[in-house]
């Protein structure tokens, strides 16, 4: 079904969203603004819609601006909105912000002006130890002055690569460059990475032949290497994967391990999905192919065009999202931000340019084994789009500047086609509120092993006697991947899992729901697996397994300990893996996906040496074991005295606050195998 939407004409980043039909699973977020939250309007930041935002070491703001005029947002000729190239703008510019702080008046900020000239609209800023990058339509630049005259900021940087174009006997389907861009690039060791858009016909279906051999790829380039104008078409690009529709922007997480990017609902894409990838990573395609006959999915002719020439990347194994975020409430997912600080950090936040509120997901490593799903909860209500202004802003761009602020750039205002007044920057800061939410989901099996379910980890205790087994409603989401535009009946389709029992952890911040599965279609399952290629029955049209998310829902008796009710009720769980981790009562702990840093080995059996992997994280001191039977593990003081001990396998966790500062001595028993070794916490 299209939605009519979005034939409107000419409106500022309406190629950046080509968002789908009304959703089949409505969900309304309130309007209460996350309590936690201090939200405050830049002043003198309302000047232009914003496409990038980073920071300076000095504090400075670095923001990329768009120009609202050249396509009309009153009605112009809608080329920018088509995907068209737009003339170099003096609007089209980067700007510095002086004068934020995190705490304080913001009274005295100012902008001035750095770059302008762009061809619109510019996709993303970059800044690499104080050197601004800049993606522009026709390349991407280094900025080469911080402080330049006026009259050279047309001229004040160097173009390092030119903006992919056709190759081969490819063609553009539309407009110069048609719908696409490489979003907010993100550096890591000498090279940037990029989410590239693939190849979208007016509509917003992708039944159109790809534009090149890059089309819809993940891209990597070199950071200060200048591509010579006279190199062949698309020299200097590496391509790390493939299969994406319309990804506005990446972020990246700790320590560069891995970067994550929310693609946006359409053809083959039934939600927003949330998407991981390490730089290196083995190539794969995260599902989204260029529509033709052969694999309509059902899809109506239009949605096909006629299309015959397939994408470059749909033979490659299929790597499912962290999660896929239905419709309601998320239509059209911005740039994820992890947060590195505050009550949220090991977190990641999210906005949307069609719709109200703020996202926050959490990253399981489920059961350390290199499979990734995420859960997705409300992290703030409509309100906080509404920051600053008296009409609601979609909320686009994120940065986290030195002094510990998140600032959050806008672009008019929410709705496909958006259109009004731009809107402020503004500045989030936390507060040590106390809210009773779902921090995260993660799969788990019950204490014993016998059962598999859910760990709904709470952020305060719950009181076990406002809820009961009947008090978790369950209900899984399976989505096929489709030329069908965005979640509908024919790519969405929903089960019902049955709730056994629930258990709580010792301090009842943590609640196991155990799930009876007699049918076996209900439960963790995914289309294909990394390595082995993809399921052709399944990945694209079905019937097959299909992907599935699983909605959790709390009833609203539930109380905290205080008697507090639920700031919201409903969280999401990416249903990809299915944990082997049991839920363990003792520990409370909400370790994020971090870079465990491994502790030298010790002596004792080579075998049990080579299978046992022990690694200090946030918290916690964990073991694991790769190989065999469960074994026993111990933690000693240097006076020889048992400090704590646990039995089992996959992964054995002890929390730092059982554990003294200091030197200890852990022993790893698995049989009549013994290994021990010297670890200090």
């Amino acid at each position: 079904m299209k939605d009519p939407r979005l034939h409107a004409s000419g409106k500022l980043l309406a190629s950046l969203l080509l968002l789908a039909s009304p959703a089949v699973q409505a969900q309304a977020f309130p309007a209460t603004v996350n309590p936690k939250l201090v939200l405050t309007a830049v002043p003198n930041s309302s000047f232009a819609p914003n496409m990038g935002l980073g920071f300076l070491s000095d504090g400075r703001m670095v923001f990329l601006a768009s120009d609202t005029g050249t396509a009309g947002v009153n009605g112009g000729s809608g080329k920018m909105g088509q995907g068209y190239i737009m003339p170099a703008s003096a609007k089209n510019a980067v700007y510095l912000g002086s004068g934020l702080s995190a705490s304080g008046s913001l009274s005295g900020v100012t902008f001035t002006k750095i770059l302008d000239s762009l061809t619109g609209p510019p996709p993303g800023v970059t800044v690499v130890n104080d050197t601004v990058y800049v993606g522009d339509r026709d390349g991407f630049y280094r900025v080469k002055s911080l402080a330049p005259a006026a009259t050279a900021r047309s001229k004040n940087a160097v173009r390092l690569i030119k903006m992919i174009t056709t190759d081969s006997n490819f063609t553009w389907n539309r407009g110069p460059t048609g719908h696409q861009w490489p979003f907010t690039p993100q550096y890591y060791k000498g090279r940037f990475y990029a989410p590239y858009s693939g190849s979208i016909i007016p509509g917003g279906y992708s039944g159109a032949p790809p534009t090149s051999t890059f089309s819809g790829s993940i891209l990597s380039w070199a950071k200060d290497s200048i591509v010579p104008d006279n190199a062949p078409a698309n020299a200097g690009y590496t391509k790390e994967a493939g299969g994406q529709r319309s990804p506005n922007g990446m972020g990246m997480g700790p320590n560069g391990e891995y970067m994550v990017y929310a693609d946006n609902q359409g053809s083959f894409n039934p939600g927003c999905p949330m998407h991981i990838f390490r730089p290196g990573q083995p190539l794969v395609t995260y599902g989204t192919r260029q529509g033709t006959a052969t694999n309509a999915g059902g899809a109506a002719s239009g949605q096909i065009n006629g299309n015959t020439k397939r994408n470059w990347a749909e033979d490659l194994p299929y790597q499912p999202p962290l999660i896929w975020v239905p419709y309601s409430p998320s239509a059209s997912a911005s740039q994820p931000l992890y947060l590195t600080f505050g009550p949220y950090k090991g977190h990641w936040i999210i906005g949307d340019v069609n719709t109200s509120g703020m996202g926050r997901f959490f990253i399981d490593n489920v059961d350390t084994s290199g499979h990734y799903q995420a859960s997705y909860h409300l992290f703030a209500g409509t309100g906080i789009n509404s920051t600053g202004t008296t009409e609601g802003k979609a909320i686009n761009r994120m940065a986290i500047s030195p002094d510990s602020a998140v600032y959050v750039g806008t672009v008019l205002k929410i709705g496909n086609w958006p259109t009004g007044n731009p809107g402020p920057v503004f500045r989030m800061t936390f507060k040590d509120t106390s809210i009773f939410e779902i921090l995260a989901v993660r799969s788990r099996k019950s204490a014993d092993g016998t059962a598999n379910g859910i760990e709904v980890f709470f952020s305060q205790p719950i009181d076990p006697t406002t809820v009961t087994a009947a008090s978790f409603a369950l209900q899984q989401n399976n989505f096929l991947l489709s030329a069908n535009y965005g979640t509908n009946s024919q790519n969405f389709f929903q089960k019902t899992p049955t709730v056994s029992g629930i258990s709580f952890s010792n301090d009842n911040r943590k609640v196991f729901v155990a799930i009876s599965t007699p049918d076996t279609s209900i439960g963790a399952a995914h289309i294909g697996k990394l390595g082995v290629g993809n399921n052709p029955t399944g990945v694209w049209g079905g019937p097959g397994e299909q992907d599935r998310v699983l909605r959790v829902t709390v009833d609203t008796t539930a109380r905290s300990a205080s008697g507090a009710t639920l700031f919201h009720r409903i969280a999401w769980m990416g249903w990809f893996y299915q944990a082997n981790t049991r839920f363990d009562p003792a520990n409370s702990d909400l370790a994020p996906l971090a870079n465990p840093v491994s502790i030298r080995p010790g002596k004792g059996s080579g075998r049990l040496a080579a299978t046992v992997d022990v690694r200090a994280v946030a918290g916690a001191l964990e073991v694991r074991l790769y190989d065999g039977p469960a074994a026993t593990v111990s933690v000693y003081g240097v006076d020889g005295k048992l400090v704590a001990e646990r039995s089992g396998s996959g992964v054995v966790r002890f929390e730092a606050g059982a554990l003294s500062r200091g030197l200890h001595v852990l022993r790893v028993r698995q049989g009549k195998e013994a290994y021990t070794r010297s670890v200090m916490l």
